[in-house]
């Protein structure tokens, strides 16, 4: 919902929403061409959204479990990987730079991030090994992208 009111405030339309096993995606219509601020705002409204969710919860309701999934899917959404609101950022941003420099460290990012969690899943005996193998799939899914 924060994506699309956020297409549709800066003018675009909604042509394309599919399910998936993670979430939704969500085309917009061809014709106009979105500013990178305004490609990048509607990618981060989601997050933002599940973030302002959150808090409505906790001041109205308390502690719950609806707030903690909305908080949690926002962070999950701003993870490093393409798929994720926080991936397209950063690809979005180091496409924008022409640098391959910058792109070589947006990958070397993701690699750090899927690191962390492999850290975390050993440290914790199995607590974060779900995590680190989405991170893991994810991250092999944007260097096959990328060597595409």
């Amino acid at each position: 919902l924060g994506h699309g009111l956020a297409l549709y405030t800066v003018g675009g339309k909604i042509s394309v929403l599919s399910f998936w096993g993670m979430g939704i995606k969500m085309k917009p219509q061809r014709g106009r061409v979105l500013s990178v601020k305004d490609e990048a705002a509607v990618l981060l409204s989601g997050p933002l959204s599940n973030m302002l969710l959150y808090g409505a919860v906790q001041l109205t309701v308390g502690e719950c479990v609806f707030g903690y999934m909305n908080l949690a899917a926002a962070i999950f959404n701003l993870l490093p990987y393409s798929m994720l609101d926080g991936g397209s950022l950063l690809d979005l941003l180091a496409g924008q730079s022409g640098n391959r420099g910058i792109a070589a460290i947006v990958t070397g990012f993701k690699v750090a991030v899927t690191a962390v969690f492999f850290l975390l899943s050993v440290l914790t005996e199995r607590d974060f090994f779900v995590v680190f193998t989405a991170a893991m799939l994810y991250l092999l899914y944007d260097i096959w992208i990328d060597s595409k």
